[in-house]
C-alpha cells in the first residue's frame, strides 16, 4: 500500500514544488524587506511583469511540443508599431489587427516548420528577422508619438479596476485561457502527448502537424497581445520599444566589499545605475543619449537626486565606471 502511494505523493510534490518555491522566496524577501509585501509594491511588481508573463504563456505551448519560438520579441515590436500607426484610423480595430497579424505570422512559422521541415529554431529566427524588419520599415526607424485621442483608446490597458491595474486583469484572463486550453481541451492533451513522445503520438493517430501549427499561432498571437499592451505603457512607441524593455539586464553583478546585498550594480547600455532593491519603484534612470550623449547616473536610497555626467568616449566611460565602483567600495573589474 505504501509503495503505491509513494509515487503519487512524489508526483504531487514535483507538480507544486515550483509554486511553493516562489512563495518561500517571496516570504524570505518580505521578511528581509517588509516593504516588499506592501500591496502597492506587489501590484506594481505584477503590473511590470504582466507583459513578460503573456509572452511566456504563449511560448509555453510551443515548448510543450519540444519546439521553440524566437520570434516573439519581434512580433511584439511589430504589434506595437501596428497599433501606433492604425489606432487613429481604426480605433479599437487596431488592436484586433495587430493580434491578427500575429496569428498570421505564427501560421507561417508553423507551416515552415512542419511542411518544409525547417527546425523551429531556424524557422522562428528567420520569421523574427522578417517581422522586425517590417516594423522598422513601417515606422521609418523612428519613434511614434501617440496623441491624446489615440491614448484614449488604450484606457483598457492603462486604467485600473478597483485599484488593480488593468494589465494584471488581462494577465489573469490570459492565464485562465491558457489553463483551459492546456487542461480541458484535446489540444492540451495532444500537446502533452507529443511532448512526451512524438512517434507514439503519431502512432496513436494524433495529427501532430496540426497541433504544432496551432501552437505557433497561439505563441505569436500572445506575443502580439503583449506588444499591444506594451504600446500603451508610454506616450511614444516604436520598433525598438520591446527590445529596449529587457527584464534581464545585459550584465548584472552585486557590489562587493561591505556593500549591502540589497544593492546591485546594473550595467545596461549607456547607463550605470545603483538601484535599491527594497524600493517599490527604483529611482529613474535616464538615457542621456537622447539628450546628446551617453551618461552615468547614480540613484541613492531615500534620495531621488540624480547625477548625470556626459561621457564622450568608451574609454572615458569605462574609467568613470571604475571610479564609481571604487567610490561605492566595489571591485573595479567590470
Amino acid at each position: 500500500m505504501s509503495n503505491k502511494s509513494a509515487p503519487i505523493n512524489l508526483d504531487t510534490l514535483r507538480q507544486w514544488l515550483p509554486l511553493a518555491t516562489l512563495f518561500i522566496l517571496v516570504a524570505i524577501v518580505g521578511i528581509l524587506q517588509p516593504v516588499f509585501l506592501q500591496p502597492s509594491t506587489l501590484l506594481q511588481l505584477a503590473s511590470d511583469t504582466a507583459v513578460l508573463f503573456i509572452l511566456a504563456t504563449g511560448v509555453t505551448f510551443v515548448i510543450m511540443l519540444g519546439g521553440i519560438d524566437l520570434s516573439i520579441q519581434s512580433m511584439a515590436s511589430l504589434a506595437s508599431v501596428i497599433v501606433a500607426l492604425t489606432v487613429a484610423r481604426f480605433g479599437y480595430g487596431a488592436f484586433v489587427l495587430a493580434v491578427a497579424v500575429g496569428a498570421l505570422a505564427g501560421l507561417l512559422s508553423g507551416l515552415a516548420h512542419v511542411r518544409l521541415k525547417v527546425p523551429s529554431f531556424i524557422a522562428t529566427l528567420a520569421m523574427g528577422g522578417v517581422l522586425f524588419s517590417t516594423a522598422l520599415v513601417s515606422s521609418k526607424e523612428r519613434s511614434i508619438t501617440l496623441g491624446d485621442v489615440d491614448r484614449g483608446y488604450q484606457t483598457w490597458v492603462t486604467g485600473t479596476i478597483y485599484g488593480v491595474p488593468n494589465v494584471i486583469v488581462i494577465g489573469l484572463i490570459v492565464l485562465v485561457i491558457a489553463h483551459v486550453l492546456q487542461a480541458h481541451t484535446q489540444f492540451g492533451r495532444y500537446s502533452a502527448a507529443i511532448g512526451a513522445g512524438e512517434p507514439a503520438a503519431y502512432a496513436s493517430g494524433v495529427k501532430v502537424d496540426r497541433q504544432k501549427v496551432f501552437a505557433y499561432v497561439l505563441s505569436a498571437s500572445f506575443a502580439a497581445l503583449a506588444g499591444v499592451i506594451l504600446s500603451g505603457s508610454s506616450s511614444t512607441t516604436g520598433p525598438n520599444v520591446p527590445r529596449a524593455w529587457r527584464p534581464i539586464p545585459r550584465a548584472r553583478r552585486p557590489l562587493k566589499h561591505g556593500t549591502s546585498s540589497s544593492y546591485q550594480l546594473i550595467v545596461n547600455g549607456p547607463t550605470v545605475s545603483r538601484t535599491p532593491f527594497q524600493e517599490a519603484q527604483p529611482p529613474p534612470v535616464t538615457r542621456s543619449a537622447m539628450a546628446g550623449g551617453p551618461g552615468l547616473g547614480l540613484g541613492e536610497l531615500g534620495s531621488p537626486v540624480f547625477i548625470e555626467i556626459p561621457i564622450p568616449t568608451l574609454q572615458a566611460r569605462q574609467s568613470a565606471t571604475e571610479s564609481l565602483l571604487r567610490t561605492l567600495g566595489g571591485s573595479a573589474d567590470v
